[in-house]
């Protein structure tokens, strides 16, 4: 019988994954930590007691050859490092738990769906009575103007890292922007080049 806790993180190459990782080796708990990732020069590989490669998240063979590791590995708990896992583990978390007997922290494929959507998180946000920006789709942008003005904000609907986003300050600009992509979702600015604003809920039951 041991009190160390055992500990899968995933994404062991992402800022988030390698977050977890020292998070956890600073902190009281005794934990013995494998780090998973697809690529062998992911850095959080080499900070974990072991280590495993998978597939790319997208690849159709990832669950199978993850389902190995924690066969093989029998973790208490599993850690999810990247936005890109997140809707596989939720979709695959019940089943998981009750074959190998572990935990994996993940949301529920709808909590997923909200955060992953930024104009559905606008959207929850203005429902559930929190602060939120001024949001709207391609084609209401008039009347997100003529409430906030310039500048907003264009992004891509789903996306992370602000890869595709685009600070407009006038119209020309914005249509520009959106003949360019589909969607996006345009929000109020609200914030300077020097500041950022991340939100973040952490609960459990």
């Amino acid at each position: 019988m041991t009190d160390q806790v055992k500990i899968i993180i995933t994404g062991a190459g992402a800022l988030l994954g390698q977050g977890m990782i020292r998070a956890l080796k600073r902190s009281t708990l005794k934990t013995n930590i494998i780090a998973v990732d697809p690529s062998p020069f992911a850095a959080g590989l080499y900070w974990a007691d072991s280590r495993h490669l998978v597939p790319y998240a997208t690849d159709p063979k990832y669950m199978d050859q993850f389902k190995k590791i924690i066969r093989f590995e029998k973790p208490d708990a599993v850690l999810v490092g990247t936005d890109i896992e997140l809707p596989i583990f939720a979709k695959y978390r019940e089943s998981l738990e009750k074959e190998f007997h572990t935990h994996v922290l993940v949301s529920s494929p709808r909590v997923i769906a909200i955060a992953d959507d930024k104009y559905l998180t606008y959207k929850f946000l203005r429902e559930a009575g929190f602060d939120y920006p001024e949001t709207c789709l391609p084609g209401d942008e008039e009347e997100l103007i003529s409430k906030v003005g310039f500048p907003l904000v264009v992004k891509p609907r789903i996306g992370a890292r602000s890869v595709g986003v685009h600070v407009v300050y006038d119209k020309s600009t914005l249509k520009m922007v959106l003949e360019k992509k589909n969607n996006l979702v345009i929000q109020e600015c609200i914030s300077s080049s020097q500041e950022e604003y991340t939100a973040c809920a952490l609960v459990f039951n």
